[in-house]
C-alpha cells in the first residue's frame, strides 16, 4: 500500500545542506525511480531502519513512487515479519528518504525516536485486518475496500509516460542528427572555400566527421574526437594541396603534334609512356608519372 515519504518545501539534509524541493522535483524523483526499476527490476530501493550507508539490511522493498500534489508517495511491498511486528507495536511510525544529488532514490528509512528531516508526513499505520499485513497511510479512507479503490484510482499508467518519453527522446535525437548533418556540410563547404581541401574530398571529409561523431557518442565524448578532427582540418591551407602545373585531364588533351615538333620523337614516346601510367593511376600528376619512369 501507499505511504507518504516526502513533500515539497525547504529541507535540510543530514550533512547540513538546505534545498528547496518543488513539485517538479518530486515528479522527477518518482519518474527516475519508476523508469529505473522497469528497466532493472532488481534495482528496487530497500526499506531500512535509519539511514545505513550500505542500504542494508532490507526489511521490505519500494515497488513504486508517485507524486501527488505536494507529497511523494511510496508503495511498499514484501515486508519482513520483524518489521511488521515493529510497526504494529508503533516502534516505527515515521520515515525519511535518502536521495542522490541527481534525485535518485537510494532507500527509505524507518525512524523510531529520531526526528525526521521532513515534518508533516502522515504516520504509518496498519489496516484493521492484520492478517494481510498491509500498510496504509492516513490519507486513505478508513474502510479497506474504499481504500483499495482509491489506490487503484490513483495508480498512474507509467508505461504510457515512458513510451511518450522514449518517443520525445527519439524525436530530439533525429532533430540533432539533422542539425549535425547541416553543420558538417557547412564546415566542409568552408574548407573547400578556403582551399583547405579540394571538392573531390568533400564526401571523404563528411564521412570522417560522421565517424568522429559516432566515436564521441560511444565513448561519451571521452576523447573529443570530432572537435580535434575539425581543428586539424582547419589548419590545412592551399600549400598543403598538391602543386600541379596541369590537371591530369589537361595533360591528356594537349597538342601532341606541337609537343613532338618541339621535343622530338623520343620525347613523344616518353609522353605516351607517362600518359599510360597516369591512366593506370588517376591520382598521379604528370610530373609524378615522369618521376616514376626516371627512378
Amino acid at each position: 500500500m501507499w505511504i507518504e515519504v516526502f513533500k515539497t518545501g525547504l529541507h535540510t539534509s543530514s550533512n547540513g545542506k538546505s534545498i528547496n524541493y518543488t513539485n517538479e522535483d518530486l515528479l522527477k524523483i518518482a519518474t527516475n525511480y519508476n523508469q529505473r526499476i522497469q528497466l532493472e527490476p532488481t534495482s528496487k530501493a530497500p526499506l531500512v531502519k535509519g539511514h545505513p550507508e550500505s542500504n542494508a539490511p532490507a526489511y521490505g522493498w519500494i515497488d513504486q513512487l508517485a507524486s501527488r500534489g505536494d507529497f511523494l508517495l511510496a508503495k511498499v511491498k514484501d515486508l519482513t515479519n520483524d518489521i511488521i511486528n515493529d510497526i504494529k507495536d508503533k516502534k516505527f511510525q515515521k520515515v525519511s528518504i535518502s536521495l542522490t544529488n541527481d534525485l535518485n532514490l537510494r532507500h527509505i528509512g524507518l525512524l523510531g525516536a529520531a526526528a525526521p528531516a521532513v515534518e508533516g508526513l502522515k504516520p504509518i499505520e496498519f489496516t484493521m485486518n492484520l492478517d494481510n499485513f498491509e500498510i496504509l497511510s492516513d490519507i486513505e479512507l478508513n474502510n479497506e475496500s474504499t481504500a483499495n479503490q482509491e489506490t487503484e484510482n490513483n495508480s498512474y499508467n507509467y508505461s504510457e509516460l515512458i513510451d511518450e518519453n522514449t518517443f520525445m527522446k527519439n524525436q530530439i535525437r533525429d532533430y540533432q542528427k539533422v542539425i549535425q548533418q547541416k553543420d558538417f556540410e557547412e564546415f566542409t563547404a568552408n574548407l573547400i572555400k578556403n582551399n583547405c581541401i579540394s571538392q573531390n574530398y568533400s564526401k571523404h571529409t563528411m564521412d570522417l566527421l560522421e565517424l568522429c561523431s559516432q566515436i564521441d557518442e560511444v565513448t561519451n565524448n571521452k576523447f573529443d574526437t570530432l572537435n580535434k578532427a575539425k581543428a586539424y582540418l582547419n589548419k590545412l591551407t592551399s600549400s598543403n594541396l598538391k602543386t600541379e602545373f596541369a590537371k591530369p585531364t589537361d595533360a591528356l588533351n594537349f597538342d601532341k603534334t606541337e609537343y613532338s615538333l618541339a621535343m622530338g620523337n623520343n620525347r613523344e614516346k616518353l609522353h605516351n609512356q607517362i600518359t599510360r601510367i597516369m591512366n593506370e593511376n588517376e591520382n598521379l600528376t604528370y610530373e609524378q608519372a615522369l618521376k616514376s619512369i626516371l627512378q
